[in-house]
């Protein structure tokens, strides 16, 4: 006679190291138990970077659920180098890579530099941003200000903690280099 599950405990998967997403329905929690999939951070970063040339609307990239590959494709270029997956809408299978205003990095970010570095003129970078072509006049004032390069600093620590964060919301665990095998 086979053993029966006992109601509410979950058996645990014996290899825990899986790129698939998998869910275990636990009959205790509202939300389903998810297994993270792994990424490297460099590869996050980069498809990041990519989905931020330009507009931030003529590239996209895509990571595979299943399989943690990326897939990347531009609206601007002809040369990808591979046909994306003819699923790849599919987002139980695939995750958009966001961009920067998807993750409010864009306009919110700027006014919460000058709320913070720049006082005193924060009202006048809120209205550089209540008007097209903000982005310029804004680098424009950093320089008058001198400080671009506390600028560079302040957007590149909290893109980093919005792209962490977003990978913690979607199940992602970050696999740094100092973390990765080496090879011998």
């Amino acid at each position: 006679m086979a053993a029966r599950p006992v109601p509410g405990r979950v058996r645990q998967p014996t290899h825990l190291d899986v790129s698939a997403e998998s869910i275990i329905e636990c009959p205790k929690r509202s939300q389903p138990w998810k297994i993270t999939m792994r990424s490297k951070w460099s590869d996050i970063e980069m498809a990041f970077e990519f989905t931020n040339v330009g507009g931030g609307y003529e590239h996209q990239a895509y990571l595979c659920r299943q399989t943690g590959k990326l897939y990347w494709h531009s609206e601007t270029y002809d040369d990808n180098e591979e046909e994306l997956p003819g699923d790849i809408d599919d987002e139980e299978k695939y995750l958009k890579i966001p961009d920067k205003r998807e993750l409010g990095l864009g306009k919110p970010l700027a006014l919460d530099f000058a709320r913070k570095f720049l006082p005193d003129d924060f009202d006048h970078v809120r209205a550089m941003f209540s008007r097209s072509g903000a982005y310029p006049r804004f680098k424009d004032l950093l320089n008058h200000r001198r400080a671009v390069d506390q600028w560079h600093d302040f957007e590149n620590e909290m893109t980093g903690k919005a792209l962490r964060e977003w990978c913690k919301e979607n199940s992602i665990e970050i696999i740094e280099v100092d973390d990765e095998p080496q090879d011998t």
